[in-house]
């Protein structure tokens, strides 16, 4: 058996290529690649390799002289969001060299055309996108692949080619060309993270798109050209499981160990794009079993040890009307100028000499506020003298009620180009003044760190779609990195529970535990807290309400294990429930967590003799603690996340 492969240098060809030789060596592989794209070190060494452009070479002889049964026609030239500025070259590069190919497959009896498409055809359809949607592309790109599966279809009927057409969609991996500045999102971020250069997104990065892992693909994409089932068959093929891009860009940051991010203008592309994957795995059994962090670690190492090759840019555009300025020759590297604020904003914060006592998040309202003003013209309005006990009247530009007040744990702030605003929250539960705007239009966002699902419920109803829960950040007060080296170099010896304490009148629980194993139920001195918890294996955490609290980032910070009752909200980061603390099913009669009853108490105390001697265990859940805490929890990763939750870019 032969088989050509069109695009043989580029990701998916040069990895169908390495499958085929793994698992079929005996069959012969031939390859054609213009190397505008791909690169010759990725074509494995059984491929017996044509550089060829087939939107203007004569291909005839690769035909006559192999005996080709089956084709894989994959070159094609990817970018879609730049297919509007080069159309001639969009048209020329994907129209005509499928045309060539199409007529040597018919002239020369090729068995099955197997072509890949795109989820580009689907347009603007309702997602998921599925294969018997009536295609409706909004840029030239899918117009060209919907042409050349139409001229497809025609062939068949006309004279008699068989054909499947896939439409993969997101395809990333080990051999993808991470130096295209138009193509391949996550490999555009990983090229600019190792160049020292932000990650650039567009928009809001609210847009959603599943990505799919190259390997994943393989098998589906031979079965394709061998099995009867797919004759004739249109075919979506990729991951079914969705990430909005910024989501995407949270599971990289967290890969490489972080990164910075710059939001540049949207483009011109849909919103949500992903497909339905039941007749993928119907007919070529396909199976989603890469997640995305796996399959980004795995081309995260591959990337780092490549060469730095020249990032490929156009200079020249046969169309520059409307031109993104992030692609415009003209502009230099717009990704790393200064932003010039523009859009005026007021923020109201708490903090001033009345609040400056000890409050965990007094620290991070003055950090986003200066982080603020590299964006927008900043007017602050803090000065509360009774905002340290109790609420403060804030008066908005729309909002809806006339005596809208906020604690010294909230922290607000107004568009006053277009009278939007966001809150953010740290009480325990949401408080009146937030759910009193839900119905104002112009209320934007509120990230809300402690609350308990029975108030979302009750409280926000359908504008539910405006909350976002939130992670806490930590006080600037403590050097916790020296305090985490400091436990490193000294295992801890002390096997009581840690608990930090308040009182037993708000801490009810504690009535409850055998007082031998816990250090203390009593205050102790912020001095003195932390020179004492290092030296324990375990700290016990009963705070609040049951959610994340500040006691809890403390101990990630520290890399000490927390035992605790799960949280109750779903924090942003889906790892929260089982990795980063010892974790126990929350009891259903229990309401808040510090007013428990004797049997909590014991749920937590037989945990503890569970864990205590497990140190595999211990240093593992330590482990994972500390990486939260460095992804969400630092005072830089806490300012990042939360612009990034308030989707404050729509206001530039």
């Amino acid at each position: 058996m032969t088989i050509l492969i069109t695009g043989v240098a580029g990701l998916i060809g040069s990895r169908l290529a390495d499958w085929i030789s793994e698992n079929h060596p005996n069959i012969q592989i031939i390859g054609i690649d213009n190397l505008s794209g791909g690169f010759k070190e990725n074509i494995h060494d059984n491929v017996i390799f044509y550089e060829l452009d087939l939107s203007s070479d004569p291909i005839e002889k690769c035909f006559t002289k192999h005996n080709i049964n089956y084709v894989y026609h994959f070159a094609a030239y990817a970018a879609q969001g730049l297919s509007p500025f080069l159309r001639s070259f969009n048209y020329k590069n994907n129209i005509l060299s499928t045309v060539n190919i199409i007529n040597n497959c018919i002239s020369h009896d090729v068995k099955r055309l197997v072509f890949t498409s795109s989820m580009a055809v689907y347009g603007n359809n309702i997602p998921p996108f599925d294969e018997s949607y009536v295609p409706s592309p909004i840029d030239p790109y899918g117009v060209a692949k919907f042409a050349c599966e139409m001229d497809i279809k025609i062939a068949g009927e006309q004279h008699g080619l068989d054909w499947c057409i896939i439409r993969p969609h997101n395809v990333y991996g080990l051999k993808q060309n991470i130096w295209d500045k138009y193509r391949n999102v996550l490999g555009i971020w990983m090229y600019e993270h190792i160049n020292n250069k932000p990650m650039t997104i567009y928009g809001d990065g609210n847009q959603k798109r599943a990505f799919s892992y190259i390997d994943d693909c393989l098998t589906p994409l031979w079965l394709s050209s061998q099995q009867e089932n797919c004759s004739k068959e249109i075919i979506n093929l990729g991951s079914s499981k969705y990430h909005t891009i910024n989501e995407a860009n949270k599971i990289l940051r967290s890969v490489i160990n972080g990164g910075d991010v710059a939001y540049q203008e949207k483009r011109y592309e849909v919103d949500e794009a992903h497909s339905t994957h039941e007749k993928s795995a119907r007919l070529l059994n396909y199976s989603d079993k890469t997640s995305l962090y796996d399959g980004l670690k795995s081309t995260w190492e591959w990337a780092q040890i490549q060469p730095n090759r020249k990032r490929k840019e156009w200079k020249i555009f046969e169309i520059d009307k409307g031109l993104y300025d992030f692609w415009n020759p003209n502009n230099g590297d717009t990704a790393n100028k200064k932003h010039k604020p523009t859009t005026r904003i007021k923020i109201h914060n708490p903090r001033n000499e009345y609040t400056m006592h000890n409050r965990f998040y007094n620290d991070f309202w003055d950090e986003f506020s200066e982080y603020l003003k590299k964006f927008f013209i900043v007017e602050e309005n803090r000065y509360y003298e009774e905002a340290h006990s109790t609420r403060y009247r804030v008066d908005y530009r729309c909002g809806t009620t006339g005596n809208y007040e906020l604690m010294e744990c909230e922290y607000a702030i107004e568009n006053l180009d277009n009278g939007e605003f966001v809150i953010m929250s740290v009480s325990d539960t949401i408080t009146a003044g937030v759910i009193n705007e839900n119905a104002n239009p112009k209320f934007k966002k509120a990230l809300v760190a402690q609350y308990l699902p029975t108030d979302i419920n009750l409280h926000v109803g359908k504008y539910a779609y405006k909350y976002s829960p939130w992670t806490y950040f930590i006080t600037k007060k403590w050097d916790v990195d020296q305090l985490y080296q400091k436990r490193l170099l000294n295992p801890p010896i002390d096997n009581r529970l840690y608990f930090k304490g308040t009182s037993l009148d708000d801490r009810t629980i504690l009535n409850y535990f055998d007082k031998n194993i816990i250090t203390n139920f009593y205050p102790i001195s912020a001095d003195k807290y932390f020179d004492q918890i290092i030296k324990h294996k375990i700290a016990l955490s009963v705070d609040g309400i049951g959610e994340l609290c500040y006691r809890d980032i403390e101990c990630f910070a520290i890399g000490i294990p927390i035992i605790r009752f799960e949280y109750v909200t779903q924090l942003y980061d889906p790892l929260i429930p089982n990795y980063h603390y010892i974790s126990i099913p929350r009891p259903s009669d229990m309401i808040l967590y510090r007013t428990g009853k004797e049997n909590h108490a014991k749920l937590l105390e037989q945990r503890y003799y569970e864990a205590l001697n497990d140190d595999v265990f211990l240093k593992f859940i330590a482990k994972n603690a500390r990486e939260y805490y460095l992804k969400n929890c630092t005072m830089e990763s806490a300012i990042k996340n939360t612009y990034n939750l308030l989707n404050l870019n729509d206001w530039l």
